[in-house]
């Protein structure tokens, strides 16, 4: 049976991270997809080059998401965590448009991954936190679908400016910083007093034995006055 009760819409607070994850991912894809291209064609990279590209990105990420998620664990910090996530990777995305060298592109890529890893798990935190739980499979949902309509959206601008020749790639590459400040707009907007996320209830079938043994060892110990 239906519970008339139970909470029909998503929190402001998932919608807000649902837009902030699209267009973030909306300027992300906008460059990656030229990378390759740019590290080899104009800057002259090898295939070494666009190993460590992607390789030592990803491997920060994964790093820095396992201190990451002990921090998120302390309500207070996860909305500075977030903002400074998404701050670092609004500002070193578009200086790649400015870089000389392969190792410069492939630095600055790994940057931007710390940025990701640090903001990821207090962001997922924080969504499972305001959600109901009748409705954190919408929530989580909601958020990576629109994640994932920035990343197919991001592609087809660049290449859109390419192909009329509107811009080059290293133009195509410093534009990601106008959907980034939008980004950094809309992250800071997400008010969320630590007063109001509600942890996980305890089991009560595995509480109540617990709190009987507890009550009669303390009851034993304490004489009646």
């Amino acid at each position: 049976m239906k519970n008339r009760d139970a909470p029909s819409r998503l929190p402001r607070q998932v919608k807000l991270f649902g837009w902030v994850s699209l267009l973030n991912d909306f300027a992300s894809e906008m460059i990656y997809p030229l990378l390759p291209a740019f590290v080899t064609g104009v800057l002259g990279g090898g295939a070494q080059a666009l190993g460590a590209l992607d390789g030592a990105a990803e491997f920060a990420a994964a790093f820095v998401k396992l201190g990451a998620g002990r921090l998120a664990d302390r309500a207070r910090l996860r909305g500075p965590m977030i903002v400074l996530g998404y701050f670092i990777a609004v500002v070193v995305r578009p200086v790649i448009a400015v870089t000389g060298a392969a190792w410069q592109v492939i630095g600055l890529r790994v940057v931007d991954r710390l940025g990701k890893g640090l903001r990821t798990p207090p962001r997922d935190a924080l969504i499972a936190d305001v959600t109901p739980a009748e409705l954190r499979g919408r929530a989580f949902g909601l958020q990576r679908g629109m994640d994932h309509a920035g990343a197919v959206l991001g592609p087809i601008l660049a290449w859109w400016l390419l192909a009329s020749g509107s811009a080059n790639v290293r133009t195509v590459i410093g534009a990601s910083i106008a959907p980034g400040v939008v980004v950094l707009v809309l992250a800071n907007r997400r008010q969320v007093h630590p007063t109001q996320c509600r942890p996980l209830p305890p089991s009560t079938a595995l509480c109540r034995p617990l709190f009987s043994r507890s009550h009669s060892s303390i009851s034993s110990a304490c004489p009646t006055p």
